[in-house]
């Protein structure tokens, strides 16, 4: 039965004769009259505390004696079936003073299981009137299974009202994603493969709030829920719904995910997914390269030493580092493409094929080539890979007279004079400013070591 609103209600007095020992007596009772809209009659029912009046065939109190004066309307009531972490409806109780003076000041308790909460209550500490009420409200939050009971009470000195409460907790639906874990496969970086999961629930009750999303385990965010039937639907008990979800991979290497299924109260649920990106990489030289050119290796194994043109080779790792070295009169001058400032060239493999394009140039026995580190000086030999490296320590390498020197703190270099680019002497020698190698302000180039007059240090 729900909760039991009280109606605008009157009070009248009965006085019922009793005959006692030959002589007319009368016992105080009374039968005040509530809800005056409630009819009644033969086989109806009145809400609990309360009898059908045979005279006006309207509910009202049973017959109460004088001194049993507090009363809670409904004095019985269950909240019914209520999914576990989940609060019921709010119920409202009445309580009533049926008395002839009005009561000392209220206490207000729940006595029994703790799943039961007053949500408000206007009655607490209320010295009640008499022939009037107060309301009190409460919830039923179960967090465990089953049937469980508590009694609301209200007292005063005198008296004390009892309503008795009821609720059942029911299991929340159990969710679960099928397959319960997957692997995509192997694609290419640009492509993409979908595939379909079943979200079930197994519980006996309803799933609501229904919400699916994917978080990557890495920063690889190659995954992504297509095609969602569930979401935002309420998944009714032993029912399924589909959603699907799309790998396509934003740079090779392995990618895990996680792709969870949660609802408003209650556990969610969850399936792991990997997939594995590939991306390719193929090398040549400029086409206006004259003369011998060098080979090209590579971390991991892929080209072993290929002369460009190399075929295109797949990789499944990124990045994957590429070694130019110098062979016969052909020494290493500089990558083209990927745009990278020495021999060793990383390539993220974040595009389907990446072109690596390499520049060789004669090598003459003795000819500095470049430097390498701060303190390595590379030069040309006459070995099979025509290069040779001298350490520079405790100097450093200075890239303008290719050679190895000494160095004055705070003295600059130029990278090439004519650029904008300089390096400066610190403890370690001619070293980037920083991270990379400084340039002079807009306008300005370098010099002899310094930024020409139009434009400053910087």
């Amino acid at each position: 039965m729900g909760p039991f609103k009280m109606m605008p209600m009157t009070i009248t007095m009965r006085m019922t004769p009793l005959l006692i020992a030959g002589a007319l007596a009368s016992t105080n009772c009374f039968s005040p009259k509530i809800n005056e809209g409630v009819t009644c009659g033969e086989g109806d029912s009145c809400p609990a505390g309360m009898q059908c009046d045979s005279v006006d065939q309207r509910c009202r109190f049973e017959l109460l004696p004088q001194g049993k004066a507090l009363v809670i309307i409904p004095d019985e009531f269950t909240f019914g079936n209520v999914v576990q972490g989940n609060p019921s409806s709010i119920s409202t109780f009445s309580v009533f003073n049926s008395g002839l003076v009005p009561s000392t000041a209220l206490q207000v308790t729940l006595v029994g299981d703790p799943q039961f909460r007053i949500t408000s209550n206007e009655c607490r500490g209320m010295e009640l009137p008499e022939l009037s009420s107060c309301s009190i409200s409460g919830i039923f939050e179960p967090t465990g299974l089953g049937l469980v009971t508590s009694d609301l009470r209200v007292s005063d000195a005198d008296n004390t009202g009892v309503s008795n409460l009821s609720g059942t907790g029911l299991e929340p639906g159990d969710l679960l994603i099928e397959p319960p874990n997957l692997s995509f496969g192997i694609q290419a970086v640009g492509m993409d493969t979908t595939e379909v999961f079943t979200l079930r629930n197994s519980g006996s009750t309803s799933a609501q709030g229904v919400t699916i999303t994917t978080a990557a385990m890495s920063t690889n965010d190659s995954f992504r829920i297509v095609d969602d039937n569930c979401s935002g639907q309420v998944l009714p008990s032993l029912q399924t719904c589909t959603f699907a979800a799309t790998f396509s991979p934003k740079r090779a290497g392995t990618t895990n995910a996680t792709i969870e299924a949660n609802r408003l109260v209650g556990l969610g649920t969850s399936t792991t997914v990997d997939g594995l990106g590939t991306a390719r990489i193929a090398i040549s030289s400029p086409p206006n390269q004259s003369g011998e050119v060098g080979m090209v290796s590579s971390n991991p194994d892929g080209f072993d030493d290929c002369v460009p043109p190399c075929a295109e080779t797949v990789f499944e790792v990124a990045p994957v580092t590429l070694i130019a070295r110098g062979r016969n009169s052909a020494a290493f001058n500089k990558w083209m493409t990927p745009d990278c400032a020495t021999r060793l060239c990383d390539v993220p493999m974040d595009v389907p094929v990446t072109q690596a394009v390499v520049q060789w140039k004669v090598c003459v026995k003795g000819e500095f080539l470049r430097c390498e580190d701060v303190d390595t000086l590379v030069k040309c030999g006459m070995q099979l890979t025509s290069e040779e490296t001298e350490e520079c320590a405790p100097g450093v390498c200075d890239p303008v007279a290719g050679v190895c020197t000494d160095c004055v703190p705070g003295e600059t270099v130029c990278v090439s004079d004519g650029g904008n680019g300089f390096l400066t002497c610190g403890p370690d020698g001619f070293v980037p400013d920083g991270s990379t190698t400084a340039f002079c302000l807009e306008g300005g180039i370098c010099v002899d070591g310094e930024c020409t007059a139009n434009g400053a240090d910087g």
